[in-house]
């Protein structure tokens, strides 16, 4: 949310404008959701598919529908009573191509990030929905990537393996130009979080420390997220230590006391897909309002306020 709203709050508050090369790197959340996407569905249903059913395959591409679908929905239909209507009115529209009736039925059945066109370029209705799209894609093969790595029992091949897959995906991301396509973005990054998955789920646990480990995966993650690029690094790279991070939060025996357990962050992390998914609809309209009363040349107070008062909105 921060990375789709930091230059429209840096207007309003330029101190704001400091966080730059962390609010910058906001992106990389989605690459989160990824890996920790494979490692949860592996912890929860990897059990399941040694042998692939068609009865426990629909099932499960069923629950994961239910999951992510009428969310989806929703904010198509909010999205799409106005805009149909003002275009049915005659009026225009400032990005046209992105609300077209086949982008909408595209975004309706789940398919329009299922392409080789670079995800900027395919931004349609409720854009940040292309992840749910790719993420969709996923839950439709998981269960033939779980038949495979559940038969996998060497924890150095899947511990490689974990690392391998999303190396290979950034390669083939800096190689051929190929990152920013949605697909190929998501496969590293859900393998990643299968094999570590996987991984967890085998009991692999050397004797290390495994708070100290987590904190310094995410001091890690953090540091090069600010530091690649200044070295002129994608840094899309940090990408690799997510798996490491997941594991050794999951190992870590006194995880429950941290403050990610802590009641608010619960609240927020049950909240999370919610705000993912309607933050550009609220957001946008929220500042555009903003803009429309001239808040950014108002005092301080006011401004701070304002911007304050949407996030909470938001939230």
């Amino acid at each position: 949310m921060l990375f789709h709203y930091r230059s429209d709050i840096a207007s309003l508050l330029p101190a704001f404008g400091a966080l730059e090369p962390l609010t910058s790197a906001g992106y990389l959340g989605v690459d989160l959701f990824f890996v920790l996407s494979g490692f949860i569905l592996s912890y929860q249903y990897m059990h399941g598919f040694q042998r692939i059913e068609r009865r426990s395959y629909l099932r499960f591409v069923g629950f994961r529908l239910a999951r992510i679908y009428p969310l989806h929905f929703y904010t198509i239909v909010f999205l799409a009573l106005p805009l149909l209507l003002a275009r049915a009115l005659g009026e225009p529209m400032s990005h046209p191509d992105s609300f077209s009736d086949g982008e909408l039925v595209r975004n309706l059945l789940l398919v329009h990030a299922w392409t080789t066109t670079p995800i900027r370029e395919l931004l349609s209705w409720n854009y940040p929905s292309w992840s749910i799209s790719a993420e969709w894609f996923a839950y439709l093969l998981f269960p033939i990537i779980a038949f495979y790595i559940t038969r996998v029992r060497s924890p150095l091949f899947l511990l490689l393996g974990a690392i391998g897959i999303v190396v290979f995906e950034l390669w083939l991301g800096a190689a051929f130009g190929w990152g920013d396509i949605a697909l190929i973005r998501l496969a590293g990054e859900f393998l990643m979080g299968c094999f570590i998955g996987r991984l967890f789920l085998i009991g692999w646990s050397p004797p290390w420390r495994w708070h100290l480990v987590s904190v310094a995966c995410g001091v890690l993650v953090l540091a090069a997220a600010v530091i690649l690029p200044v070295m002129g690094l994608d840094r899309t790279w940090v990408v690799v230590l997510f798996g490491p991070l997941i594991l050794a939060l999951a190992r870590d025996p006194h995880a429950a006391d941290r403050w990610l357990a802590k009641q608010p962050m619960v609240f927020l992390g049950e909240a999370s897909f919610a705000l993912y998914m309607t933050h550009a609809i609220i957001g946008d309209l929220g500042w555009n309002l903003l803009a429309a009363a001239s808040v950014a040349a108002a005092p301080l107070a006011i401004r701070v306020g304002a911007v304050a008062m949407l996030l909470v909105v938001l939230v």
